[in-house]
């Protein structure tokens, strides 16, 4: 079962810096339903019952000098054996190492309107779509777009701060609250709530414990 073997990879592998029971459990439970869900109309924490090797398209930098690239190559590298990913990366120079076949082409910029993302993303079999999200690579606007046309997707996003990730209007706050979001510190999760999302949709993943 997906679940207990992305779980026992995560708890087993003490280099990635969200190894933790509580990583462990809450990331396996989000792939699974999410798969089970996308598969078989169950809830989102149901298990998944079908071929475990599971696509997730992973929206992020990659192979650049940036914390958040080298946070989700920790992760890749714990669940690669388990779940088929393509990394979906932003235009950058002076690249660290060269991108792998996991790579598609650098698609989106920070700041810009993802329109090519977007497509790729939306003509994607994966069901299931993982940003990174900080600030720093897109505004609230992109989020929403992203959900919006991105329909029949499962969406979880890791977000390294949430400030900003704030719906302006009702139909915003209402597609926000379609995804799961994964945070690292108590004053997020908080300012997550302060901005409309859903408490069940919130898990907060302390890193390194």
């Amino acid at each position: 079962m997906l679940f207990e073997e992305l779980s026992e990879a995560l708890l087993q592998d003490t280099t990635c810096p969200i190894s933790t029971v509580h990583a462990a459990h809450t990331l396996g439970e989000i792939y699974s339903g999410a798969a089970a869900h996308h598969l078989s109309s169950a809830s989102l924490l149901e298990p998944a019952k079908a071929d475990p090797k599971l696509c997730v398209d992973f929206v992020t930098s990659w192979n650049t000098k940036c914390g958040i690239a080298e946070f989700t190559r920790f992760y890749y590298d714990v669940i690669k054996d388990l779940v088929d990913v393509k990394i979906y990366p932003n235009q950058a120079a002076n690249l660290v190492r060269s991108d792998e076949k996991i790579v598609t082409d650098r698609v989106w910029e920070v700041h810009k309107q993802p329109s090519f993302l977007i497509k790729l993303l939306s003509e994607s079999s994966a069901p299931i779509i993982h940003i990174q999200y900080t600030e720093g690579f897109f505004r609230v606007q992109d989020i929403v777009d992203i959900f919006s046309c991105c329909k029949g997707k499962k969406f979880l996003l890791t977000c390294h701060n949430t400030l900003y990730l704030k719906p302006e209007t009702q139909r915003e706050k209402e597609i926000l609250n379609t995804a799961h979001y994964v945070v690292h510190q108590g004053k997020d999760l908080q300012q997550l709530l302060d901005n409309g999302i859903s408490e069940e949709n919130i898990h907060l993943i302390p890193l390194g414990q």
